[in-house]
């Protein structure tokens, strides 16, 4: 179970460290683009910024254990699997 936690908390990390931060310091600096749509798509990739939290403390040994923070984690990697294929079928 730890192992699979473990992936799960690598996974969302990727994710966010290659792609979402990008996007999000992307849209901040240009000021959502030429007309501000950009903003549109920060409500989306925000939390899943915030999801880098759980991420990190699955691996500390405290929380390592907790169902709520594999559950957390679980749901949002299967959140930011969906916005970055969503997010990968538009183009910017």
């Amino acid at each position: 179970m730890k192992i699979i936690h473990w992936i799960i908390s690598i996974g969302i990390l990727l994710f966010n460290i290659f792609y979402f931060l990008e996007i999000s310091f992307e849209i901040i600096k240009t000021d959502g683009g030429a007309m501000g749509f950009g903003y549109m798509i920060l409500p989306f990739v925000i939390p899943i910024n915030f999801l880098m939290i759980p991420a990190l403390l699955s691996f500390n040994k405290r929380f390592a254990d907790h169902n709520f923070i594999f559950l957390i984690n679980l749901l949002g990697l299967l959140w930011t699997v969906y916005c970055f294929s969503f997010f990968n079928s538009i183009s910017f």
